[in-house]
């Protein structure tokens, strides 16, 4: 049983990034202080953002949020090892 959940818990970090890797990933291309704007005008989900620990790679909320930022989400929200845009 506890392998099942060590691969399942796997499968779900491959499919989602932690909210730090956003964070650091927004910042890198000046954008964090215009997400954050954005994020502030719902208050709900300004929440759901405050309470999150990781971002799931296909939400559409966050890749919507992101290209109207002007970003490619698969670049913004692929899941690296290391968390670095340049790799």
């Amino acid at each position: 049983m506890a392998a099942i959940r060590k691969r399942k818990l796997k499968q779900r970090k491959s499919q989602s990034i932690s909210k730090l890797d956003l964070i650091n990933r927004l910042e890198t291309v000046n954008k964090f202080q215009d997400a954050l704007k954005k994020l502030k005008t719902d208050d709900l989900l300004y929440e759901k953002w405050s309470a999150a620990t990781e971002i799931i790679i296909n939400d559409k909320t966050a890749r919507s949020l992101l290209q109207s930022l002007g970003l490619d989400p698969d670049i913004i929200l692929a899941n690296q090892a290391n968390g670095n845009l340049s790799d």
